[in-house]
């Protein structure tokens, strides 16, 4: 009866250990997800890096062709969805822009963690295009 016993406390406390770990990592990812850390681009804005950041809703019918054309140039960008991210009006107002500022989809170009220059509400390539050459952002 002693032996029984001992190996359910025994099996309790282990589980008692995974569901704690479980609620650990839960909570881990929860918070990195929908709050507390700073996204990467807060965290380039911080540190006062450049960037580029493609500002879409959830419905984008011109994104694919401006995430081709960002790729084709090797350009390594931020997205940013405006519709459901939690940050979108933190990182906003890190970068001194409204909502009115801003026509999805939107290309903003920053430099040393500062707006340079904005695309707003881009319509085809060629507009895309000539923003990136006019920025020296082409290869």
């Amino acid at each position: 009866m002693d032996e029984d016993l001992s190996n359910l406390l025994r099996n309790l406390g282990f589980a008692i250990v995974l569901i704690i770990l479980f609620l650990l990592l839960f909570g881990y990812v929860i918070l990195h997800r929908f709050g507390g850390a700073n996204s990467s681009i807060e965290n380039n804005i911080k540190d006062e890096k450049d960037m580029v950041i493609l500002v879409h809703k959830s419905k984008c019918n011109t994104c694919f062709d401006i995430k081709t054309t960002l790729l084709k140039h090797v350009i390594f960008y931020n997205t940013i969805n405006s519709d459901n991210d939690k940050r979108y009006q933190s990182i906003l107002k890190k970068l001194e822009l409204t909502e009115q500022d801003i026509k999805e989809p939107t290309i903003i170009y920053v430099e040393k963690g500062k707006v340079v220059s904005l695309l707003v509400d881009i319509k085809n390539v060629d507009d895309l295009e000539s923003f990136l050459e006019y920025n020296n952002l082409t290869n």
